[in-house]
């Protein structure tokens, strides 16, 4: 195998930097502490699947254990931000599991420098058992999550993936601190005009050091033919400025988050992007450890865990509110599940909210129902676009009554009125027998015919029901004991479409 040279192959060294060395970093400390705190202040809840429908189970023990009291020192918080912690910067992090039979009765941190792992050699079928401090563990024994696994059980952390920029953001800080410390004194060496001892030299290198190790002591004398040469550039020359500003943004990357959001220059965008890609990757696989060994196996396919992320979106309680005022008016939540959400007490109202306009449809029983008239129907029992005719004649009126359909009047250049034309039934012109009442001012022209009094009847409970009625607007309306489909016209009068008793 040909052998590749590299830098550090010819330094013979490789840029290593410990979890302690970068967490001295500003930007790396505080990005830590921004993913972990806020993956860690999310609540875990257990859901149950039956016949189509989840509902969240409050009361499962291994609930309370992740939230709250684990059965360690460490609370559900800590636990969590401390579990995190170790997925980024060491690559793997690992929770005990306490059981008593099959109940889980603790959750136990355990640091992940603390962890050995022992792999099978077999790369299909990987196995692998873990030693904590003496002790032998299984796989389902410990709650793992790992960053950029290729076996499962350990990881690729940030201090070994990216040790390079971690170590100069360091070493940055470090060379900044000693400046401080020599007040400001360069690095340089000394040219001498002729050879000196090794006493005066010993006594000018004791000299030098105190100099640049302290600050207490800022002359040093230098006899005749001895003088100093300046061998490092000043901060200003270096840009050590614009260089940590680099560095800082640079981090943030390997984060997956932007510099601005901890300038105070980032909005409301820019705070969803580092959710997204920061902090919901990570829920994923904390949800996944969940259910892989926190479930029995007779659960998983019906429980499953979930951290509730609606926090994390909330937003401000402008756009909050407006987001719960759509979803109650569209009837996606109720008003005691919006308060429940902002931490307020129920009020007990267990109703949706129905406007009287509108018609409710029930796709099982294909039965329509109208709050405004408080009338029930069956869809396949209607004929859509064609007027129903009763079953059975009615017997509430005394006889079967017509009307005539008119034609349209002519009127002459006098004002007087000189014939009509034929209409549907004929008209003034027809020969059809006239009927034996007079017809009503008020009657339609198409539709089911009654009596001019029971239309008039008719036309008034539409105006009452429906006072704002435009022509071609169909109602129903429920009249003694009998429904009537009726079109209105627009004018207070109306066509009857079909009626129905009502048994």
């Amino acid at each position: 195998m040909q052998s590749v040279l590299t830098l550090d192959g010819l330094l013979d060294e490789r840029p290593q930097i410990t979890r302690a060395e970068a967490l001295e970093v500003p930007m790396a400390a505080a990005c830590v502490e921004w993913i972990t705190g806020t993956a860690a202040r999310l609540p875990v809840q257990l859901f149950k699947i039956g016949s189509g429908e989840v509902a969240e189970v409050e009361d499962d023990p291994r609930v309370q254990l992740l939230n709250g009291d684990t059965g360690d020192i460490l609370n559900g918080f800590q636990m969590k931000k401390a579990w995190c912690r170790d997925y980024l910067l060491e690559g793997a992090g690992y929770i005990f599991l306490e059981r008593r039979r099959n109940e889980v009765t603790g959750l136990y941190y355990v640091d992940a420098e603390q962890v050995s792992v022992l792999k099978s050699p077999d790369p299909i079928y990987k196995q692998a058992s873990f030693v904590i401090g003496g002790r032998s563990c299984r796989q389902h024994e410990l709650l793992r999550i790992t960053r950029n696994t290729l076996d499962g059980v350990t990881g690729l952390g940030l201090l070994k993936e990216n040790p390079l920029i971690l170590s100069t953001a360091y070493q940055t800080f470090r060379y900044q601190r000693q400046l401080v410390q020599a007040g400001g004194c360069r690095k340089g060496f000394l040219l001498a005009e002729k050879t000196v001892s090794k006493e005066i030299m010993d006594t000018l290198k004791a000299a030098w050091k105190r100099l640049f190790k302290s600050g207490d002591e800022n002359v040093i004398v230098l006899n005749n033919g001895i003088k100093f040469q300046e061998a490092a550039n000043t901060s200003v020359e270096m840009q050590l400025n614009e260089n940590k500003r680099a560095d800082g943004e640079s981090i943030c990357n390997l984060f997956g988050l932007s510099a601005a959001l901890f300038s105070g220059s980032a909005g409301e965008e820019a705070y969803n992007a580092a959710v997204k890609t920061a902090v919901l990757p990570l829920l994923d696989a904390m949800d996944a450890a969940y259910n892989q060994n926190l479930l029995l196996e007779s659960e998983k396919g019906k429980y499953y865990f979930s951290t509730d992320t609606r926090s994390l979106l909330r937003g401000d309680i402008e756009r909050r509110f407006a987001a719960y005022k759509l979803a109650a008016e569209a009837n996606i939540m109720q008003i005691d599940e919006i308060r429940r959400l902002e931490n307020l007490p129920a009020l007990g109202m267990e109703f949706v909210k129905l406007g009287l306009q509108d018609v409710l449809y029930n796709p099982k029983t294909k039965e329509i129902f109208t709050p405004n008239t408080g009338v029930k129907a069956r869809l396949d029992e209607l004929r859509i676009g064609q007027p129903e005719q009763p079953e059975k004649t009615l017997t509430d009126e005394p006889e079967p009554d017509i009307i005539e359909p008119r034609g349209r009047y002519i009127q002459g250049a006098d004002g007087k009125m000189q014939g009509s034309l034929p209409g549907p039934g004929g008209g003034s012109g027809s020969k059809k027998k006239k009927p034996h009442y007079a017809p009503s001012k008020q009657r339609q022209r198409k539709g089911i015919h009654m009596s001019p009094k029971k239309y008039a009847k008719l036309c008034g409970t539409l105006g009452t029901q429906h006072p704002k009625a435009k022509a071609g607007d169909v109602y129903t309306i429920r009249d003694a004991g009998t429904l009537y489909r009726v079109e209105a016209d627009g004018y207070g009068g109306l066509a009857v479409l079909w009626r129905r008793k009502i048994e």
